[in-house]
């Protein structure tokens, strides 16, 4: 359980927190113990004690709210009667979600300016931008393929999407949250176009609001406490912002969401990492996305499709006759428009061919691909190492062996089978290969 100390702990939150631990200590006869509270929440004992101690405030509203569960349990089940606590009763959920998104205000608010400013400053650096004059690259909108006569750095024309203008569409919700602040999450495959998709919405309803895009967890959390104006949030790559120790919280994006400046956070993540993150677990059974889940009820999702309906390839075909790159990515089969817009097709045909080209970068693309795969994170330096390339690249490409496959050192020959093909449409993505000195990514 993430927790802080001071500044103060007598807040109504606090208040609660006795409340709790005089009618645990007293009907309930210290049951759960804090062992068994600290064991269905991944914390221990000690921090439970400080907690309902007062001597601690927990960041995380989803575990307080799981410890107030056990003991709604543990007293509906020896028919105890739950005491009352102002309008409601003491394990009243909301009661005590209210309490705690007071105090994290509370809290935020206790900062001296200066600190406040400082902290501001650094969030708000690497730049903070008009939405107007964001560069959609970086947002995570995909460079396209490039064909002849076309910029490389030029995107395709936007083909709106039917969910654009839908009644509860991606519009619909993004105005909703510019007026009383609203967490957007577009999900979908790879390539789909979300990204996109959430940068032309933003761009059309709200081009004079300043853009942040958070290097990081800790930087949303200093956002939260300096409560900029007119904002808008980007997470793409949601998932980079909820794992980890130290990932985004619920009580994070209340303060986000409810300040008194309330921001338009928008995100994107893949649907299989969101039905991971928001599965349910079994009774009694291990819960370790709690915090994830919180954050991601607060959000407004919208799907986005991997494949175009006949209305928008009817949008698609009318702009292509003014866009070349639409006109290339829609004479490829085989692939949705928008995945071949990324480029796709020369991405997998590029790997395909790259065993008896280039055999070593093979071995890192599939590392690569397979650490993915299963579920890894992006940067994967291990796939550097020799064990790796002696394990997956093919037998007669190893030291030793005549056909070496590559004249390079290892790991350098990945370079040629990620770089761009000579001439034609070409993968838009940025290669796979590194500088020395520095991990390698999946794109």
């Amino acid at each position: 359980m993430s927790e802080g100390g001071a500044p103060g702990c007598s807040g109504e939150f606090f208040v609660l927190a006795e409340a709790l631990r005089g009618f645990r200590a007293g009907p309930l006869a210290s049951d759960p113990s804090d062992r068994a509270l600290a064991r269905a929440i991944g914390a221990s004992a000690t921090t439970i004690g400080d907690w309902l101690k007062g001597e601690r405030f927990p960041q995380d509203i989803g575990r307080v709210l799981a410890v107030v569960r056990l003991v709604r349990e543990v007293a509906a089940a020896r028919r105890i009667v739950i005491p009352v606590h102002g309008s409601a009763g003491l394990l009243d959920e909301d009661l005590w979600r209210a309490a705690h998104q007071q105090e994290a205000r509370r809290r935020a608010g206790v900062i001296s300016d200066a600190v406040e400013n400082a902290q501001a400053i650094s969030a708000l650096a690497g730049p903070r931008v008009r939405v107007r004059e964001a560069d959609l690259r970086r947002l995570g909108v995909h460079k396209a393929i490039q064909v002849p006569g076309v910029p490389d750095e030029a995107l395709p024309e936007y083909v709106p999407r039917d969910v654009d203008a839908a009644e509860f569409g991606v519009w619909a919700k993004v105005a909703a949250a510019a007026e009383r602040g609203g967490f957007v999450l577009l999900t979908g495959g790879s390539s789909v176009g979300k990204s996109r998709c959430a940068a032309e919405a933003v761009r059309a309803l709200l081009p004079d609001w300043w853009l942040v895009h958070p290097a990081g967890p800790e930087q949303v959390t200093v956002l939260a406490q300096a409560q900029p104006r007119q904002t808008v949030v980007w997470l793409d790559e949601l998932q980079d912002y909820l794992d980890g120790e130290h990932g985004l919280t619920g009580a994070v994006m209340w303060a986000l969401l409810g300040g008194p400046y309330p921001a338009v956070v928008i995100g994107t993540l893949w649907p299989d990492r969101y039905h991971a993150y928001t599965v349910v677990p079994a009774t009694g059974g291990p819960d370790p996305y709690m915090r994830e889940r919180e954050v991601l009820g607060l959000a407004a999702v919208i799907g986005i499709g991997e494949e175009f309906t006949p209305a928008e390839h009817d949008r698609a075909r009318a702009a292509a006759a003014r866009d070349p790159q639409l006109r290339e990515a829609l004479g490829s089969a085989g692939y949705g428009l928008t995945q071949t817009l990324a480029a796709a097709p020369q991405l997998v045909a590029r790997w395909q061919d790259a065993p008896a080209a280039d055999p070593y970068g093979w071995a890192v693309l599939t590392a690569a691909l397979d650490a993915a795969r299963l579920g890894g994170r992006a940067p994967y330096p291990s796939i550097c190492s020799e064990r790796p390339r002696r394990a997956i690249a093919p037998a007669r490409s190893r030291p030793g062996r005549q056909e070496t496959g590559s004249s390079g050192p290892w790991p350098m020959p990945a370079r040629s089978c990620t770089a761009p093909p000579p001439r034609g449409p070409r993968p838009g993505p940025e290669s796979w290969a590194r500088s020395p000195g520095t991990p390698w990514r999946t794109t």
